[in-house]
């Protein structure tokens, strides 16, 4: 059995009508209600929004054929391609690259959630929090796309260790990690519509023994200064690590393998196109 309508009528149509006219599954429906960009994708073939990539639905009726003949629609059960938009709820440029290995395009809006640190909250309890709170500030802005949130702390010794407020203050805290094994706790969140996945990863990093000579110059670096445990491990503090054990990726900001099996419960075709 096969309808057609012309491009034009499409666009026209409301997605209420299309859905009860062609008995999608729920999952089509809200993929549909909750895609402005989807009718004009199919009846010009262009994106509607920037940061876009594909979403597979199962549905009942899928196949869409555009020609002279108006646009071709084959009741049967198969899958629709549409288009989603990522978003990362964040500015750091270590986290902007570790999801380029996921996602080739996406938009980056960062949150303003407050990041403070409280000393009586569980420092598993707070990135996690923190994460949920990040993608959900975005998901107010971007209340279509698929958002993801991190947030990254060090613990040693139980004290938690997020972005050093002065060169002091940095300084302190790699003498506190020097010749110990510390923690470093990711959580990040994953927000699409109703759907919110948030999970926390732990990485053991263990330094060796750190002179005061080479404490003073990395912090004169300038280096330690924006990153949480005033260190970064894909930089020039590589030099003070000598085990991990975990995730490297998520000492670095974003814990690229867990976010990865977090998107394919989303559903989606994750794509293995490199970044530009």
């Amino acid at each position: 059995m096969h309808g057609t309508l012309s491009p034009s009528k499409w666009v026209r149509l409301k997605f209420s009508g299309i859905k009860e006219a062609l008995g999608w599954s729920t999952e089509s429906k809200q993929a549909v209600e909750n895609n402005s960009g989807l009718a004009e994708t199919l009846a010009t073939g262009k994106h509607a929004a920037p940061g876009l990539t594909k979403l597979d639905y199962e549905m009942s009726c899928s196949h869409f054929v555009l020609n002279s003949g108006g646009l071709g629609i084959s009741l049967q059960r198969s899958r629709m391609t549409t288009i989603m938009q990522w978003v990362l709820a964040s500015s750091s440029p270590r986290r902007q690259e570790l999801l380029k290995l996921l996602i080739p395009d996406f938009e980056v809006v960062p949150s303003d959630v407050d990041e403070s640190v409280d000393a009586a909250e569980p420092p598993e309890t707070m990135v996690v929090r923190l994460a949920r709170e990040k993608a959900l500030a975005v998901q107010g802005q971007r209340p279509s796309a698929c958002i993801v949130g991190a947030d990254t702390v060090v613990v040693c010794e139980e004290a938690i260790l997020g972005k050093p407020a002065s060169r002091g203050d940095a300084g302190s805290m790699l003498r506190k990690l020097s010749g110990k094994t510390h923690q470093v706790l990711t959580g990040v969140c994953l927000v699409y519509l109703d759907s919110i996945f948030v999970e926390c990863v732990t990485t053991d990093v263990t330094f060796r023994s750190l002179l005061d000579s080479e404490i003073e110059g990395y912090v004169q670096s300038g280096e330690p200064l924006d990153k949480a445990g005033a260190y970064a491990i894909q930089g020039l503090g590589a030099r003070f690590v000598e085990t991990i054990n975990g995730c490297y990726f998520n000492v670095v900001g974003l814990p690229v393998s867990r976010l990865y099996q977090m998107m394919k419960r989303l559903g989606p075709d994750i794509s293995w196109k490199q970044s530009s």
